[in-house]
């Protein structure tokens, strides 16, 4: 049985090879507690954790995480999703599944993981910082 510390950490690393983030974790700092050049930037972080009996197969064991993903854009001309966005296609592709497959299960985990829900933008409130909030679900049979 793969233990969840185990699973989120996996899930970290995948977050921390999407590009070279200037501050990055799995504590989570506050956007406006960043200084420019501290992004990009990205967070993960723990949500709800449901554990489903099913009498005829094994249990199942949803987890939820977040990536918190922060950029910054000094330019006034442009659009301060544009780093965001390039941020959140790289993040898109890190959670494809692997050449072969139909799931990612990084690296055999979990059932799958996935990008699973609205990502929710932050631009133009936070002066030259935006943010996303990316949803992801793990599931693991077994439990």
């Amino acid at each position: 049985m793969t233990s969840v510390e185990t699973v989120f950490a996996a899930l970290y690393a995948k977050l921390s090879g999407v590009t070279n983030f200037a501050v990055s974790g799995r504590r989570l700092v506050n956007v406006q507690d960043l200084n420019p050049e501290q992004f990009p930037a990205a967070f993960q972080l723990q949500g709800k954790q449901t554990s489903r009996f099913q009498p005829n197969a094994p249990s199942v064991l949803t987890l939820r995480a977040t990536w918190a993903l922060y950029t910054f854009q000094t330019d006034k001309t442009a659009a301060q999703s544009t780093p965001l966005n390039l941020l959140l296609d790289a993040v898109r592709t890190t959670m494809l599944p692997p050449a072969g497959s139909v799931r990612q299960t990084l690296g055999g985990l979990v059932e799958y993981a996935a990008i699973d829900g609205d990502v929710e933008i932050f631009e133009g409130v936070l002066g030259e910082r935006a943010v996303a909030l990316v949803p992801i679900t793990l599931v693991m049979a077994g439990f």
